[in-house]
């Protein structure tokens, strides 16, 4: 507990070992790349192509921009929420030792339990 307030807004309830940083920049990074990247071009594309052949009509002072921009918005959000799920493989596979790793993998079972084959 804390007992002076702005120390309070400084404490840190868990610091990231190096191996935990390194997993999260890569899935940062892999994530941007391998998927933001690619829907955000590709829906900012299909939404241009489709406001120069009439599908989708120009904004009257803004042009074709404020639409092209949300598109790619949503492409960059799409992108990052497809690849939860590689970041969540890695995020496992830490070592045993890691407190992110194990609470990943804790995590994962009580989502997924074993299934019975009979």
């Amino acid at each position: 507990m804390c007992i002076y307030f702005i120390g309070c807004l400084f404490q840190r309830y868990y610091e990231f070992t190096p191996e935990e940083m390194k997993a999260l920049e890569e899935c940062d990074k892999e994530s941007f790349y391998q998927r933001c990247l690619p829907f955000s071009t590709l829906f900012a594309a299909l939404t241009y192509a489709g406001i120069r052949h009439g599908c989708l009509r120009r904004h009257p002072h803004f042009g074709a921009f404020p639409k092209v921009a949300i598109a790619a918005l949503l492409g960059h959000s799409v992108g990052r929420l497809s690849y939860i799920p590689e970041c969540e493989l890695k995020l496992r596979e830490l070592p045993n030792d890691s407190h992110l790793g194990n609470t990943m993998r804790k995590y994962f079972k009580e989502r997924n339990p074993p299934k019975n084959l009979k």
